[in-house]
């Protein structure tokens, strides 16, 4: 399950932008803000720590891309703000806690995080009223698969581009 292998990062890429091309076609302006946050975070994170993985600077940017859209979201609807800020200030916590030392606990925490709030919001989706937000549900949704999915593959892959086969099994021990 090498989707991004440094060998083979394109399906990587392919997957993330065909997500995103789909994802914008159906849900249209509510990926627009975490789709164009996380391209410019994946890029920082590549500057500030290139020896991190395609997957693990994925799964952080992906993470940024989200808190940023939900914090945009608390400012422009004043009403929201008490049901996403703790989500907020947890994600760049964990954000910077990640991008500073990609470390097993704050994986654990951050999928934790995103796991229980996927739940929610898969909750919220099917018990929702009809006339309710579901794009923004349904980016939710789709937005925290990709963390988990990119944060898992980080654990299993290596989080570091130079990791060698012992540092790996020395990791899961």
């Amino acid at each position: 399950m090498a989707f991004l292998d440094e060998d083979n990062n394109i399906t990587g890429r392919l997957i993330v932008g065909g997500a995103a091309v789909v994802g914008g076609r159906f849900l249209g302006a509510n990926l627009l803000i975490p789709v164009l946050a996380s391209a410019l975070a994946f890029f920082a994170v590549g500057k500030i720590r290139p020896a991190y993985a395609n997957a693990s600077r994925l799964a952080l940017a992906i993470l940024f891309g989200h808190a940023a859209w939900m914090a945009v979201g608390a400012i422009v609807m004043p009403s929201m703000r008490e049901q996403v800020m703790l989500d907020v200030v947890a994600a760049f916590c964990l954000f910077a806690v990640l991008l500073w030392r990609m470390s097993k606990p704050a994986m654990i925490a951050l999928i934790f995080i995103e796991a229980t709030s996927l739940a929610i919001n898969v909750f919220l989706l099917v018990t929702s009223a009809e006339g309710a937000v579901i794009g923004a549900l349904v980016a939710h949704i789709l937005i925290r698969s990709l963390i988990i999915f990119y944060i898992l593959q980080a654990w299993i892959t290596g989080t570091s581009k130079a990791m060698s086969d012992e540092d790996l099994v020395d990791a899961f021990n």
